[in-house]
């Protein structure tokens, strides 16, 4: 008697185990964005607030994020119903900037580990404006568009790659066009490199009819 109870504990004290081992595994493979909504907010937040100024298409959070659209869509729509995100006349989203309950950062995802590629010098009679215009909602190779950010004299394009872990950068600043790609540690330079000169590449197929005719324009690898 004593055997077959020891045994019994023994088996409930294995089988609860494989449960406990279970549940552990069943959480640690639970889908990006089922916690609560409280927390994918400030995820969000989180994420514009390192770019406080930026405006992020619906897509590119998707990408970033990794949750699934209906998840993303319900998100915005609470954070835009209380006020903390406006949504732009082009459908993009930013932080309202009259809110006071801005998540501080929690590292910025798009400015770390960042290896610059090249940068142009543009001709002093080219519209950035225009340039950013054009450029803006564009999609080439591999990489869609993420966002865009502008604050005093600089203004930031951003794409990111399809399976949301690497970016790109076109940094417009007192006309010079800086090329940036990251994060390095997870991409790898090359990678970077390669990334760089795909928007490079991009760039100058925009424009090829404007530049062609200029020789303001110097081109000088970091």
């Amino acid at each position: 008697m004593i055997e077959q109870i020891t045994c019994c504990a023994s088996g409930c004290c294995n089988e609860s185990r494989a449960a406990n081992a279970k549940s552990d595994q069943t959480s640690a493979e639970k889908p990006l964005g089922e916690g609560s909504s409280e927390d994918r907010g400030l995820h969000v937040l989180s994420l514009l607030n390192a770019q406080p100024n930026s405006e992020v298409t619906f897509q590119g959070l998707k990408r970033k994020l990794g949750w699934h659209q209906e998840i993303v869509s319900r998100t915005l729509r609470r954070l835009e119903r209380d006020g903390l995100l406006l949504k732009t006349s082009s459908g993009a989203y930013r932080l309202n900037p009259t809110s006071s309950s801005h998540t501080s950062s929690q590292g910025d995802m798009l400015r770390e580990d960042i290896t610059p590629v090249t940068q142009l010098w543009l001709p002093k009679d080219l519209d950035i404006d225009m340039l950013a215009s054009l450029l803006r909602n564009t999609w080439f190779g591999g990489w869609r568009w993420y966002g865009y950010r502008a604050e005093s004299s600089e203004q930031v394009l951003t794409w990111i790659s399809e399976d949301g872990y690497f970016w790109i950068n076109l940094r417009i600043l007192n006309g010079i066009a800086f090329v940036e790609a990251g994060p390095a540690g997870s991409a790898g330079r090359d990678r970077c490199l390669y990334a760089g000169y795909d928007l490079l590449g991009h760039l100058v197929k925009r424009y090829r009819s404007v530049l062609a005719g200029s020789e303001q324009i110097l081109l000088q690898p970091n």
